[in-house]
């Protein structure tokens, strides 16, 4: 029974976590590209009784059937097909790549770190969703406001986040071409700061020590979202912390939560057998 990591050719996080698998002598493991699957032979059947079945094979060989895997870890967000050369056939043969893949994962869902869900799917990588979600969970929520008309109205209380430059509420005094242009700014809470946790099942890693409430939060956070690994950045409100942003697929993640993310999958590989 296999480990199997999919991920986009170079995945940093995926290439240490599978390092850390390694190591604790696991070997039924394979790292899997998002370059792999999309031009592996692939054998995708789905039945009467509403049940489906896939076979991959990739280019070396090695075939992915259900009754192989163990655990899947899904680091792919979106699939590149350059093999089609006109732009029209190639978008199109990414968003084929990915529903087939999608429907691959929810197939062996049981099998998946996180599962496979069907509800909010397309909102996986929205921030208004992540949001909403922080929001219902008890988190305070960064305050934004979008206008496309900075010329007629202007948000009290709140700084613009263009120009980078400029601090101050009344910004459209020292930014007379902006306003001109009538372009679209968007308007956020000031905040002093941002700091990044790593969110791994029930641990919470980063500089900040988190509150009672504020750890609750998170983990009521992480349900709602269905999410057991995650990124969550805050912002610092005069000494008070609130939702900035959410990232399902950080890029980078520190070695204590390498090691935890690790041995929640070796737990659950353990837990199997």
């Amino acid at each position: 029974m296999h480990i199997l990591i999919f991920c986009v050719t170079g995945d940093a996080v995926a290439l240490a976590l599978h390092d850390a698998i390694f190591q604790k002598g696991i070997r039924e493991l394979r790292l899997v590209t998002e370059a792999e699957l999309s031009v592996a032979s692939w054998l995708h059947e789905a039945g009467t009784d509403a049940r489906f079945f896939t076979r991959i094979r990739l280019s070396d060989g090695f075939i992915i059937e259900p009754s192989m895997i163990q655990t899947i870890v899904n680091r792919i967000p979106c699939f590149a097909m350059p093999h089609f050369i006109n732009a029209t056939d190639r978008s199109y043969a990414t968003m084929e790549m990915y529903a087939l893949y999608i429907s691959f994962l929810y197939s062996v869902r049981n099998k998946v770190i996180d599962g496979m869900p069907t509800r909010n799917i397309s909102a996986s990588y929205n921030p208004l969703y992540y949001s909403l979600m922080a929001a219902e969970a008890g988190m305070k929520v960064l305050d934004n406001e979008f206008t496309s008309s900075p010329r007629w109205h202007q948000a009290g209380g709140l700084a613009p986040m263009e120009p980078v430059k400029k601090s101050k509420v009344l910004w459209h005094k020292q930014s007379p071409s902006l306003v001109w242009q009538n372009k679209p700014v968007l308007y956020s809470q000031p905040f002093s700061s941002l700091e990044r946790l790593e969110v791994v099942g029930g641990e919470i890693f980063g500089r900040i020590t988190s509150s009672k409430p504020l750890s609750r939060s998170i983990k009521d956070f992480s349900a709602r979202i269905g999410r057991t690994v995650y990124e969550l950045t805050l912002a610092l409100v005069k000494e008070r912390y609130f939702f900035y942003a959410a990232n399902p697929v950080p890029a980078v993640l520190s070695a204590p939560a390498v090691e935890a993310f690790c041995n929640l999958i070796t737990h659950e590989k353990n837990k199997g057998q």
